[in-house]
């Protein structure tokens, strides 16, 4: 029996081939079977995703850097008082 499943890995793993859709640049590829138009939805979500985390870290740091500026404003507001 393991003679003929290895035969048939053998036999598939040389004529047959699969086609994937890769983007290296975001270490993503498209799973065995799935369409392109598939792959192109899958990766949509997953770059709105992280965009949106992107911008939630963007939004954080922007607000620290308001408030450190904010203090520094109200300290030489009372210097000058």
């Amino acid at each position: 029996m393991r003679k003929y499943g290895k035969r048939l890995s053998e036999y598939l793993y040389y004529n047959r081939q699969l086609q994937l859709v890769r983007i290296p640049a975001l270490k993503l590829e498209s799973h065995p079977g799935e369409s392109e138009s598939q792959f192109q939805n899958r990766l949509a979500d997953i770059l709105r995703d992280r965009i949106a985390a992107a911008m939630k870290n963007i939004e954080a740091r922007v607000k620290s850097k308001q408030l450190s500026l904010e203090r520094h404003l109200v300290k030489a507001r009372d210097k000058i008082d």
